[in-house]
């Protein structure tokens, strides 16, 4: 047996998991511009990273807008979104298909029931 092929059957399926886009921008003073939202994506991406977590849809139409324009690249890695949980799940999901319109691209984060997050959908 081939060492590669030995390694890929052995070791288990690391997910590398960024939140660049979303919780980066939460640091004082920092501020993506879309062009800069596409370049970080599209470096993660490239870079081999699994999980990327573009934002939050229900901070603005702004913010939808940059994460369908990143969505649009049709970049390999999985996109997540977080969203708020104000009434029920089934609510939650159609929250994040009417933002985003990409539910298939999307996967919605976990968390707490208490701080309001969408359960994490595959995609």
């Amino acid at each position: 047996m081939k060492a590669q092929a030995w390694l890929e059957q052995t070791l288990p399926q690391v997910i590398i998991n960024d939140t660049t886009l979303r919780d980066g921008e939460q640091t004082a003073g920092v501020a993506f511009t879309l062009e800069e939202r596409m370049q970080i994506a599209s470096a993660l991406a490239a870079a081999g990273v699994t999980e990327i977590e573009v934002g939050i849809p229900a901070m603005g139409e702004r913010e939808a807008h940059e994460i369908r324009a990143v969505a649009a690249l049709g970049l390999r890695s999985r996109l997540i979104a977080w969203c708020r949980r104000r009434h029920s799940l089934a609510m939650c999901r159609w929250s994040i298909c009417r933002s985003l319109s990409l539910i298939s691209r999307l996967r919605g984060s976990c968390g707490a029931i208490d701080a309001g997050c969408c359960n994490r959908r595959k995609g």
